[in-house]
């Protein structure tokens, strides 16, 4: 299949739009898109995410805009209205898992049924659905989705008169999926473009968030989110597109989120301009932080409200905001709207101030700028000047990618850490196309909280220790210097490595896509020299016997997050006996349990299960190695 970033002709891309509609049966309700040209004219500028972004701009102001999705069209119109009262700017429409899966048989079960969705339904709610939505609020409405295919979501959106939908060939086709090819991602998202460039061949200007393949909410490395969301903006551009967003996630450190925001803006421009896009509207968003929230909403209305600073301090367009429900559940739309408030507030008393710049400001801006001008420059070239084919091209040889995702597409040899302040730097940079000098400022970085820490010599300990204080909602130096610290104090743990070179598989079982701990721990157990082989995330149990057969392991590590362990191994122990493989030895460990459950149950409960050794939450790669050194023995 070709690629290329060259518009696609009308007529392909209308035969394949006949395709597209026969997706569910909803599609028929959009074949007439003069209908949906009219219907846009209709509902005029308020209405219109890019009309609202450019008024914005004009007036140097901050939008806000949030996620909230409700199964009904009823319930989605109720908690619009509530958070457009609290003064949201886009009010957005967040999809369910089914729908992104492309599963509407089983959304149509659950409507005649009352069984629960988590989110809003679109394709099987339709176009008149959509047109509902609107007719009833007064702002314009944005689509949020995350599938891989949204083609169908995008037709009745736009067909119903939403006028905004997210999505990227990085963010979605290598942060959420195992095994959908890279193409596969690229070819929808220009379909998607393309409808968006028919709409503005005929006056109607759709937006289009570029969200950057940033990978886990706890690990958004500048340079990472600003090179793909830039590419994928250039694609959209290829197609018609013609107002963009391109998007940051909020780090842990201020300096290093504004220089990025500012280098963000600057990159946009220059390669939209560079690629001849000059009339694209490009505009920038902050996410707000997405990793761990406080459970407290008093604690978690700051990680808000700083948000909210950080996006005005860096000049963002747009901030995405979250919920103090975030860390509990799914938000109310009371809570919802607590957030909104407090943002517009924050917002109302900075106005247009602007973080001054400073020695320290300037510094970030040069690192940052250096490795996301060197990502995309490698992207660009090794595609002729095409994004389009330096994407494909540039994910097969690792010149970029998002650290700690499950895609098997991705080269995944880079590994971020914080510093000293907690601004991300790079422990490992891959294939990653840096000049010499960029690695060596992100090592000096490195080496500063190294002696902070006070001489800490097991670099991968670092990235732990980071993982932990983001998901317990710790600040970062008093967590890994303590935890640092005492574990020094226990045991001289920098000196243990292996001491037999027997083949080790390991993989997270199941439909879970949790990639981190996983990429840790073979950076640590091959780092103290075992012979891993890592399947990586959604690994069944075949999966992991063939790998064994294949290696001739002698130990199965299994990793699970989801809480759903023990179904996902059930008679895993058997199958291996009765592969011939009887011998091998069983670990697992990660989140075993959903809820609290009494350690000394799980654990018997997985030894019934046939594993010989269980890892408890938050184990420590030594402990691991300590065990396998003294397991291994017994092979020889």
């Amino acid at each position: 299949m070709e690629v290329s970033n060259n518009k696609m002709p009308l007529d392909e891309f209308l035969a394949q739009r006949k395709d597209v509609l026969k997706m569910w049966k909803t599609g028929i309700e959009v074949e007439d898109l003069e209908q949906s040209f009219a219907l846009h004219r209709r509902l005029g500028e308020n209405k219109n995410v890019a009309a609202v972004l450019k008024k914005g701009r004009s007036e140097k102001r901050t939008l806000i805009s949030l996620r909230c999705g409700k199964p009904t069209v009823e319930e989605q119109i109720k908690d619009l209205i509530y958070i457009q009262e609290a003064g949201a700017d886009l009010l957005p429409v967040t999809l369910d898992s089914n729908t992104r899966n492309l599963h509407f048989d089983e959304n149509e079960e659950a409507l005649k049924t009352g069984k629960r969705i988590n989110g809003y339904p679109i394709v099987n709610h339709g176009v008149q659905g959509v047109k509902r939505i609107m007719q009833a609020v007064s702002r314009p409405v944005t689509i949020k989705h995350g599938s891989v295919d949204a083609r169908l979501v995008a037709e009745i959106g736009f067909g119903g008169g939403f006028s905004d939908i997210n999505g990227n060939v990085y963010s979605w086709g290598l942060t959420y999926n195992k095994s959908v090819s890279i193409l596969k991602v690229l070819k929808v998202q220009q379909y998607i473009a393309r409808l968006m460039g028919y709409y503005a061949e005929n006056g109607i200007i759709l937006a289009n968030e570029q969200g950057g393949g940033q990978g886990p909410g706890c690990f958004r490395v500048p340079c990472i989110s600003i090179s793909n969301t830039i590419l994928g903006a250039l694609i959209s551009a290829g197609q018609g597109a013609r107002c963009l967003q391109t998007a940051y996630g909020q780090g842990r450190n201020l300096v290093q989120d504004i220089a990025s925001m500012r280098v963000l803006r600057k990159l946009s421009d220059e390669y939209m301009s560079k690629l001849g896009y000059s009339d694209v509207d490009i505009y920038t968003i902050l996410h707000q932080w997405q990793g761990a929230f406080p459970e407290n909403p008093d604690e978690a209305m700051g990680v808000i409200c700083l948000g909210a600073a950080t996006a005005v301090l860096g000049g963002a367009d747009i901030s995405v905001i979250k919920s103090t429900q975030e860390g509990v559940g799914i938000p109310t739309m009371e809570s919802n709207a607590a957030g909104v408030r407090a943002t517009r507030e924050i917002i109302h008393i900075l106005g247009n101030q602007r973080m001054p710049d400073n020695s320290a400001l300037e510094e970030e801006m040069a690192i940052v700028e250096a490795e996301s001008r060197a990502i995309i420059e490698a992207v660009l070239d090794i595609g002729n000047g095409d994004p389009a084919l330096g994407t494909i091209k540039g994910i097969e040889a690792g010149i970029v990618e998002v650290p700690f995702t499950p895609s098997i597409y991705n080269y995944g040899k880079a590994i971020p850490v914080c510093d000293a302040n907690g601004a991300y730097r790079f422990l490992e940079c891959g294939n990653l196309p840096f000049p010499q000098w960029v690695k060596d400022y992100n090592k000096k970085k490195i080496d500063e909280r190294v002696a902070l820490e006070r001489g800490r010599r097991q670099p991968y300990e670092m990235v732990l220790d980071d993982v932990f204080c983001m998901i317990m909602d710790k600040p970062q130096n008093e967590y890994s210097v303590s935890i640092h610290i005492n574990s020094c104090q226990e045991e001289d743990e920098n000196d243990i490595k292996a001491l037999y070179d027997d083949n080790i598989v390991m993989g997270v079982i199941g439909s879970d896509s949790h990639a981190i701990g996983n990429r840790i721990l073979e950076y640590a157990l091959t780092s103290a020299g075992f012979h891993i082989t890592n399947l990586g995330s959604f690994v069944s149990q075949e999966d992991f016997i063939n790998a064994a057969l294949e290696t001739d392991a002698k130990v199965i590590l299994v990793s699970s997050l989801g809480g759903h362990a023990a179904v996902d191994c059930e008679g895993f122990k058997q199958k291996l006996i009765e592969a011939g493989l009887g011998h091998v030895l069983l670990y697992i460990g990660g989140n075993l349990a959903v809820g609290k459950t009494d350690w000394e149950i799980i654990e018997k409960q997985f030894k019934d299960l046939g594993f010989n050794r269980i890892a408890k939450p938050n184990t420590r790669p030594i402990v691991t190695i300590k065990w396998l050194n003294e397991d291994l023995a017994k092979f020889h």
